[in-house]
Formats: structure tokens, C-alpha cells, sequence
């Protein structure tokens, strides 16, 4: 989508953010799954394969997205039930364990989003990364402009949780500029578009260790960090969450 939708008047961002200020990227010190529980979750990603959704060669989602099936579905409603099962099922305390971790992030209660997916995974195979290359996806996580949320957006916190990481290792790189500033330098004429920034402000990187959680709040211009070797083996596999806080409700989803 492109990042300057909402001029149509077809988003409605909310997020009281003005420049580099509006936004955060941090790893919280203690990880958000333990050891063991991390061993759980990737047996379990592995046992349900069969469910995986391929979005590209190599790369698929186990669960829905709504950044994919919401922007897909077009405004429509979402079947989530069976997905959602299917995690709940399989994943219950990873997911309560998760609920925690933003709980604390955000200082307040968390619940899923009625009819929205429960957080899932983003699960790379070998043939799906690309060593020593950027991975070129670089964006702003405005997916909830497809929830049907009626109530205006005041906060949005997102959160990863790697599962297992390639030999080489990875990463999440961002850049210190949130989307109201983006906004701003591209009505100013200061940049044409999201190259622009990257080039404008240094990357940052966040390492991934697995069960180690990454955590933005705001709208932070990030992507996928680089591999910079791949094993045939390898596998990039990551716990994905989104929040946003509505009136004074946080919702949780993917």
C-alpha cells in the first residue's frame, strides 16, 4: 500500500507522533518465551506445516495476516475461526505468554481482537532468503487500517518474537523516523519516497535471538534484517503481533 493513502481519506493513522520522537525500537532485557517454551513453538510450526500459507517461494504465513488477508479481503469480514483455532490449539501458552509481554510493554490490559487473526508466524525457508542481500521491504505498520476498528487509533505497539534464526543470524533494521515525519518531509518536497528516507536517516539494527523479543511503538519505518549466509537448512521463523490502543482498550491481533 502506499504510504501516503491516507490523503485519499482513506486512513485515519491517529498516532500522536511528530518526528523521530513518535517512535521506539527496543528488546526488552528478559526474553518473552523461555528456552523451552521457544522448542515448543517451533515443533509445533513444524508438526502444523501442512498449514502454512505460501506467500511468495519460500516464504509463508502459519495463521492469517491482516496486512495480507485484511488488505486482500477489501474491507469484507475475515473467517479467522478456523485459524484461529487452530493456534489457540496449538500455541495457547506461547500466545498467553506474548499477551504478557505487551501487557507490560503498554502498562495495561490486553485482549485479542474480536473477529481479527491471532497472532501467528512469519516462517522463512532457505529458498526464501536472500544472503547478504536488504530484503527491500521497507514499510510502516499501518495494517490496522483494514481491522474496521470504529473507534480511532491512538497507539499501535508491534512486536516480534523469533523462533528460530539462520546460522548466519538476522536481524530487524529500522530507521529513526516515524510516519508523521515521513509525511511532513514528503509534503515539504524533502523526499519523493521511502528510498529517500532510508538514505536521509542511518539504518539501525536489532539483532534477533530466539525467544528475545523485538518491540516498536509508534509507526518506526523498519523491515526485515538481512541473512548474511544461508544454510540449506536454514529457516527464519518469527512470533508476529500488532496492538493498538482504542479509547482506553488495547486490542491485539496480527
Amino acid at each position: 500500500m502506499s504510504p501516503h493513502a491516507d490523503r485519499a481519506g482513506t486512513v485515519d493513522l491517529g498516532v500522536p507522533a511528530t518526528g523521530a520522537t513518535g517512535s521506539s525500537v527496543h528488546s526488552p532485557a528478559e526474553p518473552a518465551l523461555s528456552d523451552e517454551r521457544v522448542a515448543e513453538v517451533r515443533d509445533a510450526v513444524f508438526r502444523l506445516r501442512q498449514h502454512w500459507i505460501e506467500r511468495s517461494p519460500g516464504f509463508h504465513t502459519l495463521g492469517l495476516a491482516l496486512y495480507r488477508d485484511g488488505q486482500a479481503a477489501a474491507g469484507d469480514r475475515l473467517e479467522v475461526e478456523e485459524s484461529n483455532a487452530r493456534l489457540e490449539e496449538a500455541f495457547g501458552p506461547a500466545l498467553a505468554d506474548l499477551k504478557t509481554l505487551i501487557s507490560s510493554e503498554v502498562g495495561g490490559a490486553v485482549e485479542w481482537g474480536d473477529g481479527l487473526p491471532l497472532p501467528g508466524y512469519h516462517v522463512f525457508e532457505a529458498e526464501g532468503l536472500r544472503p547478504g542481500q536488504d530484503t527491500r521491504n521497507s514499510h510502516f505498520d499501518i495494517q490496522y487500517i483494514w481491522a474496521g476498528f470504529e473507534e480511532r487509533v491512538l497507539d499501535v505497539v508491534s512486536v516480534t518474537v523469533p523462533i528460530q534464526v539462520p546460522a548466519a543470524g538476522t536481524s530487524l533494521e529500522y530507521w529513526e523516523v516515524d510516519y508523521a515525519e515521513y509525511e511532513r518531509l514528503y509534503r515539504e518536497g524533502d523526499v519523493d519516497d521511502l528510498a529517500d528516507a532510508e538514505r536521509r536517516y542511518p539504518v539501525r539494527e536489532v539483532p534477533y535471538e530466539p525467544g528475545m523479543a523485538c518491540v516498536m511503538r509508534g509507526l518506526p519505518l523498519h523491515r526485515i534484517g538481512g541473512t548474511p549466509a544461508v544454510q540449506p537448512a536454514d529457516h527464519r521463523i518469527t512470533l508476529q503481533a500488532h496492538a493498538v490502543l482504542l479509547g482506553e482498550r488495547w486490542v491485539a491481533y496480527w
